[in-house]
C-alpha cells in the first residue's frame, strides 16, 4: 500500500490522480451498504489519515499535533494491547517535529519515517515495538540508511517477520535506493540493511513486501521514464532472483504500490498520453486477467483511478478523481470499481477521499473529510446478522483479561477473510479456540466458565505468541480464520456445521496457564457468536 508519486516524505496529500472509463451498468451494479465507518482521528486536534491496518484491524497513519506543523505517527487499536488502553495513541517522533506510521504486522511492529532532527535530511526509517525484541527496546527505535551519499531513509511496508521495505535518500535529486531491511538472517543474507539495486537508471523507490520477502516499488531505466519493480529473494514465478521489471514497455511511469501474499501485485501507469490508470500484474491467469500485467478499467463517470493496497483475495483500494480533480474512495471487487460513499449509511457526514489500505479481513482505511477537516478512517464490514460477543472471561493468574473479537464476515463461497481473534491471553503458552454449534452455554470449568453448548469442537493448537519468556504479560494474541478453517485449507478436523449457511457458530478460547494449580491452570476468553453466511 504505497502512493503515487511518493517523494516528499509524507503522503498526507494525495498527489496525483488517476483512472479510465467504466460502463454505467457496472457503476449501478454496486452492491448494497456493507460497512460502518469509524472515526479514527485524534479528538480536538487536527488532520490525521490511516496508511495501513492489519487483520485485526490496527491502525496506524499520522496526525497533526496540537503543534502547528508537527505531525506524528499514530497508533489505533480497539481492544486494550501492546500496553496501550484502546483507542488513539500517538507513537512520538526520534527528537524531530514529523513522522508518519507506514505500515504494521500482526504483531503490532510498526514502521515509517520520522525526522531526527529539523534537517530536511534527517529523516529515518524506523521499527515501532511494542515489546523488546530483535536486540530493541519497545517504543521507537531508528533503523540506518544505506550509507554513502544516502544519509536519510524512511520505511514503508513491514511483514509478519518484522522485515522492513523502503528507500535510502541523498542530498541530491534521483538519488535514492530502495532498501529492505532484516531483524535476523534470511534470503541468504545477514540480519541489517540491503539494497535492492537500480534497473538501468540511477534510482529505486521500495513501497511494498509480503510475508516471502518480496518487494515491490519503482525505479528508474535509461531514458528517464519509471517502471514498477518486482524483488525476488530467489527465482519466482518465472522471473529471475534480484530486480525484475514488471512493466518494461511503459514509456512514462508505472508504480507498483503493493504485494499480496501470492506474489500478486497492484499499481499506477501514467500512459504517453497522460491517462493515469489502475494495474495489477499477476503470476498466473486469474480474476479474469491474464498472467503479467492487465489494466483496469476506471470508475465512470470519472477520468482516473488510483490502486494503492490488494489483499490476498484480489479486492484492491485506491481513489478515483473527478474531472474537476475532487478525489473519492474506491474499492475493486467483482470485476468493478466502486465508489466506497455509496457502501456506507446515508447521512454519516462523511466524504471518503481515499483508501489506502485494506487487510485480508476486508475492513478498509484511509482519508476522509469530517465536519470540514480531513481524518482517518476505519472502514469494518458489516456482518448480517451482527457478531455478538457474550459470557465473562476469566481473568489469568498475571492479571490478563482475554478478550475475543470478530473481523471479516463469515461466508462458505469466500473461502478465507473471517478472523476470530482473541487478545490479552498470557504469553507464550498454547491454545486453541472451542467452538459448537449447539449455542451458549455457562457451565462452570477451571475456574472460570465454560461458554460454548457441547458438544465441543477444537480449532487448530496454536501459541499465543507475544513477549518472549521469561517475562509474563498480556501480550498473547490467538486468531484463526475460520472461513479458511471451514474450507480445509488450513488442515485440521473442521465440523461440517462450519461449511452450513444459516448455522449458528459459538467460540470461546482456552489455553494454558501454569500460574493456577490443575485442574484450574486454563485461561478462558469470553464467547463470540456468529452465523455462517452463503
Amino acid at each position: 500500500m504505497k502512493n503515487l508519486f511518493d517523494l516528499a516524505p509524507s503522503r498526507f496529500a494525495s498527489s496525483l490522480a488517476l483512472g479510465a472509463l467504466l460502463s454505467a451498468a457496472l457503476a449501478r451494479s454496486a452492491p448494497a451498504q456493507q460497512y460502518e465507518i469509524v472515526d479514527l482521528g485524534a479528538p480536538g486536534v487536527g488532520d490525521s489519515e490511516a496508511y495501513a491496518l492489519n487483520s485485526r484491524s490496527d491502525v496506524v497513519g499520522i496526525h497533526d499535533t496540537p503543534f502547528v506543523g508537527d505531525r506524528h505517527p499514530f497508533l489505533w487499536t480497539e481492544p486494550a494491547q501492546y500496553g496501550f488502553a484502546p483507542g488513539f495513541h500517538d507513537l512520538g517522533v526520534l527528537g524531530g517535529t514529523f513522522g508518519d506510521g507506514q505500515g504494521i504486522n500482526e504483531l503490532g511492529q510498526v514502521t515509517g519515517g520520522t525526522y531526527t532532527a529539523s534537517s530536511a535530511f534527517s529523516q529515518r526509517a524506523f521499527l515501532w515495538l511494542p515489546a523488546a525484541a530483535f536486540g530493541f527496546p519497545a517504543g521507537m527505535n531508528a533503523l540506518p540508511t544505506l550509507g554513502g551519499t544516502q544519509v536519510a531513509s524512511r520505511g514503508e511496508g513491514i511483514n509478519a517477520q518484522a522485515e522492513i521495505v523502503g528507500t535510502s535518500f541523498g542530498g541530491n535529486p534521483g538519488d535514492q535506493t530502495a532498501f529492505l531491511w532484516l531483524p535476523a538472517a534470511n534470503y541468504g543474507k545477514a540480519s541489517g540493511i540491503h539494497s535492492l539495486g537500480i534497473l538501468s537508471g540511477g534510482s529505486s523507490f521500495g513501497a511494498d513486501l509480503n510475508d516471502h520477502g518480496e518487494c515491490v516499488g519503482r525505479a528508474t531505466i535509461a531514458g528517464g521514464a519509471t517502471h514498477a519493480f518486482l524483488w525476488l529473494p530467489s527465482a519466482k514465478y518465472g522471473l529471475s532472483a534480484g530486480l525484475n521489471d514488471l512493466t518494461p514497455s511503459a514509456s512514462v511511469f508505472t508504480e507498483a504500490s503493493a504485494i499480496n501474499v501470492h506474489g500478486e501485485v497492484a499499481g499506477t501507469e501514467l500512459t504517453a498520453s497522460f491517462q493515469v490508470r489502475a494495474i495489477v500484474w499477476l503470476p498466473v491467469a486469474k480474476y479474469g486477467f491474464p498472467a503479467g500485467k492487465s489494466t483496469l478499467p476506471t470508475l465512470a463517470p470519472h477520468p482516473d483511478v488510483t490502486a494503492l493496497d490488494i489483499d490476498a483475495f484480489g479486492r484492491i483500494v485506491g481513489y478515483a478523481s473527478t474531472v474537476t480533480g475532487v478525489q473519492l474512495a474506491a474499492l475493486w471487487q467483482n470485476g468493478a470499481w466502486h465508489d466506497l460513499n455509496t457502501l456506507v449509511a446515508s447521512g454519516s457526514g462523511w466524504t471518503l477521499d481515499v483508501a489506502n489500505a485494506i487487510s485480508d479481513a476486508g475492513d478498509i482505511v484511509g482519508r476522509g473529510t469530517f465536519n470540514g477537516a480531513s481524518r482517518a478512517f476505519l472502514l469494518r464490514r458489516l456482518a448480517t446478522p451482527p457478531l455478538v460477543t457474550y459470557c465473562t472471561a476469566k481473568v489469568t493468574s498475571n492479571g490478563c483479561v482475554p478478550e475475543i473479537a470478530g473481523h471479516g464476515v463469515s461466508g462458505v463461497a469466500a473461502g478465507a477473510s473471517f478472523f476470530v481473534t482473541t487478545t490479552g491471553l498470557r504469553n507464550q503458552k498454547s491454545a486453541l479456540f472451542l467452538y459448537g454449534s449447539a449455542g451458549r452455554a455457562s457451565t462452570p470449568f477451571g475456574g472460570g466458565l465454560l461458554c460454548v453448548a457441547g458438544p465441543l469442537k477444537r480449532g487448530l493448537l496454536g501459541s499465543t505468541g507475544g513477549t518472549g519468556l521469561p517475562v509474563s504479560d498480556c501480550s498473547g494474541v490467538l486468531q484463526l480464520d475460520f472461513n479458511a478453517f471451514a474450507a480445509g485449507q488450513l488442515g485440521g478436523n473442521p465440523s461440517p456445521a462450519l461449511s452450513v449457511p444459516g448455522t449458528t457458530i459459538d467460540v470461546q478460547t482456552w489455553g494454558r496457564d501454569p500460574g493456577f494449580s490443575p485442574p484450574q491452570n486454563v485461561q478462558l476468553s469470553d464467547a463470540l457468536e456468529y452465523v455462517v453466511g452463503p
